[in-house]
């Protein structure tokens, strides 16, 4: 995955939900756990990200846990959101190689910004 010290001043730019690096694990846990045919939630930082969320969706995650003030802003994102264009994103997305890549894909989308 991605190992930053978010509190560490010198590195903590470097954290980034959207790094391919995460959204590459995320693929992995989800293809296994499907395999498996055990479900799938997540909570976290992900979970409250509409950028992240757009990906997940379109891997076919669909159960995330937030704080419950962060869900209408979610709900209204989510909602907006083309699933089937999801799901070719979300092809796409991991295979880029940089965080600039993958800020620059997402912004070409025009979804809502993390800092709903």
């Amino acid at each position: 995955m991605l190992g930053v010290d978010r509190t560490n001043e010198k590195v903590a730019d470097l954290f980034d939900v959207r790094h391919p690096a995460v959204l590459r694990a995320v693929k992995r846990v989800n293809d296994a756990a499907r395999e498996a045919d055990c479900p799938l939630s997540i909570c976290g930082l992900m979970s409250k990200n509409p950028q992240t969320i757009y990906y997940m969706i379109g891997l076919g995650i669909n159960e995330f846990s937030m704080e419950p003030g962060k869900l209408p802003g979610i709900q209204h994102a989510v909602s907006k959101m083309d699933i089937k264009q999801a799901q070719k994103d979300a092809a796409i997305l991991p295979t880029l190689g940089t965080l600039v890549e993958v800020r620059e894909y997402l912004e070409k989308l025009n979804l809502p910004t993390p800092d709903l």
